[in-house]
Protein backbone atom coordinates (compact mmCIF):
# COMPACT_ATOMS: atom_id res chain seq x y z
CA UNK A 1 0.00 0.00 0.00
CA UNK A 2 1.47 3.37 -0.88
CA UNK A 3 1.80 6.02 1.35
CA UNK A 4 -1.23 8.14 0.41
CA UNK A 5 -3.27 5.83 -0.26
CA UNK A 6 -3.47 5.18 4.28
CA UNK A 7 -6.97 6.00 5.39
CA UNK A 8 -6.17 6.31 8.57
CA UNK A 9 -3.58 6.63 11.11
CA UNK A 10 -3.03 6.01 14.83
CA UNK A 11 -1.67 8.86 16.67
CA UNK A 12 0.33 8.62 19.94
CA UNK A 13 -0.32 11.79 22.58
CA UNK A 14 2.37 11.75 25.22
CA UNK A 15 0.87 12.51 28.94
CA UNK A 16 2.15 13.06 32.12
CA UNK A 17 1.41 9.65 33.51
CA UNK A 18 2.16 7.61 29.89
CA UNK A 19 0.55 7.85 26.46
CA UNK A 20 -2.75 7.65 25.19
CA UNK A 21 -3.88 6.87 21.30
CA UNK A 22 -6.00 8.45 19.49
CA UNK A 23 -6.95 7.08 15.14
CA UNK A 24 -7.35 9.54 13.06
CA UNK A 25 -9.19 9.70 9.52
CA UNK A 26 -8.12 11.68 6.67
CA UNK A 27 -11.17 14.70 6.02
CA UNK A 28 -11.92 15.51 2.54
CA UNK A 29 -12.60 19.37 1.94
CA UNK A 30 -14.85 20.37 -1.25
CA UNK A 31 -14.52 23.86 -2.63
CA UNK A 32 -14.63 25.49 -5.52
CA UNK A 33 -11.09 27.30 -7.05
CA UNK A 34 -11.88 29.53 -10.34
CA UNK A 35 -15.50 28.53 -10.71
CA UNK A 36 -14.24 24.44 -10.50
CA UNK A 37 -15.29 22.47 -7.38
CA UNK A 38 -12.23 20.80 -6.15
CA UNK A 39 -11.62 18.37 -3.32
CA UNK A 40 -8.62 17.66 -1.44
CA UNK A 41 -7.92 14.82 0.94
CA UNK A 42 -5.87 14.64 3.96
CA UNK A 43 -5.23 14.58 7.68
CA UNK A 44 -6.49 16.85 9.97
CA UNK A 45 -3.20 18.13 11.61
CA UNK A 46 -4.57 20.95 13.13
CA UNK A 47 -7.08 19.09 14.90
CA UNK A 48 -5.02 16.75 16.10
CA UNK A 49 -2.14 19.42 17.36
CA UNK A 50 -5.48 21.33 19.26
CA UNK A 51 -6.42 18.05 20.83
CA UNK A 52 -3.08 17.55 21.97
CA UNK A 53 -2.86 21.00 23.59
CA UNK A 54 -6.66 20.67 25.35
CA UNK A 55 -5.41 17.47 26.73
CA UNK A 56 -2.09 19.31 28.23
CA UNK A 57 -4.14 21.96 29.32
CA UNK A 58 -6.49 19.59 31.24
CA UNK A 59 -3.71 18.05 33.15
CA UNK A 60 -2.46 21.45 33.82
CA UNK A 61 -5.83 21.98 35.39
CA UNK A 62 -5.65 18.47 37.15
CA UNK A 63 -2.40 19.19 38.55
CA UNK A 64 -4.10 22.72 40.10
CA UNK A 65 -6.38 20.91 41.55
CA UNK A 66 -4.71 18.23 43.01
CA UNK A 67 -2.08 20.50 44.72
CA UNK A 68 -4.78 23.04 46.01
CA UNK A 69 -6.12 26.11 44.74
CA UNK A 70 -4.88 28.09 47.51
CA UNK A 71 -1.25 26.55 46.63
CA UNK A 72 -1.80 27.79 43.53
CA UNK A 73 -3.03 31.17 44.16
CA UNK A 74 -0.06 31.62 46.35
CA UNK A 75 2.46 30.66 43.45
CA UNK A 76 -0.09 33.23 41.07
CA UNK A 77 0.81 36.01 43.55
CA UNK A 78 4.79 35.07 43.95
CA UNK A 79 4.76 35.36 39.92
CA UNK A 80 3.07 38.22 39.97
CA UNK A 81 5.13 39.96 42.70
CA UNK A 82 8.19 38.92 40.69
CA UNK A 83 7.40 40.87 37.66
CA UNK A 84 6.76 44.13 39.32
Amino acid sequence: MKKNEIENEEAVIPLEGGTSYAKVMKETSYFYVHGSQVQQTQFPLQNTFALTVLLIEYEGLQNIWNNGILEYRQRLNQFQESRN
